[in-house]
């Protein structure tokens, strides 16, 4: 009976993780979120010097994050990922290295030019800079 019992827990906890993705479906209706079109392109993460972090947001919702250790020279590391917008909620997911999911309040600059994330978990805040 126990044996029973951790098999159907198991179950129950890989069906729960494989079918419950972070990522919202941001097409409702054959319609994006509003915000969609001001995250598509390249953004610099500040205070990352000299290690800098580029996200890059794509049309397919794909993001790619590049990782430059040490500065945007040498060696640079490249991390796949997807996201999803709704609410003023920008979840993450990647799956490259190890399973990350994040969700986050966003805010932009009036002119774009800057994004604001705040994570939903935990208040931490990472600023993006557009790159032109």
């Amino acid at each position: 009976m126990k044996k029973q019992i951790v098999i159907l827990l198991i179950a129950t906890l890989f069906f729960t993780v494989t079918f419950s993705g972070c990522v919202r479906e941001d097409v409702t209706g054959g319609k994006k979120h509003v915000d969609f079109s001001r995250f598509i392109g390249e953004w610099l993460e500040e205070g990352e010097a000299p290690n800098n972090l580029t996200w890059i947001f794509y049309e397919n919702y794909k993001l790619k994050f590049i990782y430059y250790p040490g500065g945007n020279t040498g060696n640079s590391y490249t991390y796949w990922g997807t996201f999803g917008l709704d609410d003023n909620v920008l979840d993450v997911q990647s799956d490259d290295i190890f399973p990350v999911c994040n969700s986050f309040n966003y805010k932009f600059s009036n002119d774009d030019s800057k994004l604001t994330l705040t994570s939903v978990n935990g208040g931490d805040v990472t600023i993006l800079n557009k790159v032109v």
